[in-house]
């Protein structure tokens, strides 16, 4: 298993589109990918990958509602090596983790 991470000091610099594109691009190559949005402040990952109302997502694992990133997988219709873990539907501050 390899793990990229992407970050930015700030709001609205592209990680979203970059990791989408990247995802995609690696399905397409035929690599099983898995995405997980982590920014708590304002994910919109799943959006562009069209789950307009996720269900579930990285704040239920955190929380224990579900027990792994596996079962927060959710597929994602534009290929079938690409796999979501949606970012929080709310906005979280550090101390309400």
């Amino acid at each position: 298993m390899r793990v990229i991470t992407l970050g930015s000091g700030k709001g609205g610099t592209g990680r979203s589109f970059v990791a989408a594109n990247l995802g995609l691009a690696l399905a397409r190559a035929g690599v099983r990918t898995c995405l997980v949005d982590l920014d708590f402040g304002s994910a919109d990952l799943h959006l562009l990958l069209g789950h307009l109302e996720p269900k579930g997502g990285i704040l239920e694992v955190l929380r224990g509602h579900v027990s792994s990133l596996a079962t927060a997988m959710c597929p994602v219709s534009a290929n079938d090596k690409l796999f979501l873990v949606p970012g929080a539907g709310e906005t979280v501050r550090a101390s309400g983790l």
